[in-house]
């Protein structure tokens, strides 16, 4: 079998915890205000933890994707980040069907990234393009 370079990771979601709450679980270094429970809903309600597996996907393969096979992703990516942080420090991470409006009109995605010896959640532009060495994360259903 080829190696398309794709990964998956098994992620505990605890759905009791609040965006804030993941945030401050990741321990991340910067993230900025708009990365809140105001701009990115839980999608349930209840106070449960379920495993979800999240595939992170090389750019050279995004035209391949079906999305109707995948879930928002963002408190998926925020407990992504939190188990396994060490991934970010070697690619950023897209994370793909979730996204918040900025008043001037842009669309932000949520995505994890790190520079020198720090580590970000943050909202990456997606009117920018994509670059080479980032993946793509999506939680597959």
């Amino acid at each position: 079998m080829k190696d398309n370079g794709e990964k998956t990771y098994k992620v505990i979601v605890d759905y009791f915890l609040s965006i804030e709450e993941l945030v401050a679980s990741g321990e991340y270094d910067f993230v900025p205000d708009v990365i809140s429970s105001s701009n990115f809903q839980n999608e349930i309600t209840e106070d449960v933890k379920k495993e979800f597996k999240i595939r992170l996907i090389p750019e050279i393969n995004i035209g391949k994707l079906d999305y109707k096979k995948y879930r928002h992703i963002t408190i998926k990516l925020l407990s992504f980040g939190a188990q396994f942080p060490n991934i970010q420090r070697k690619i950023a991470i897209i994370g793909l069907g979730s996204k918040w409006k900025h008043a001037i009109g842009r669309i932000g995605v949520p995505c994890l990234w790190s520079g020198e010896n720090e580590r970000y959640a943050y909202l990456y532009w997606s009117d920018l393009g994509y670059f080479k060495d980032q993946h793509f994360a999506v939680a597959l259903k």
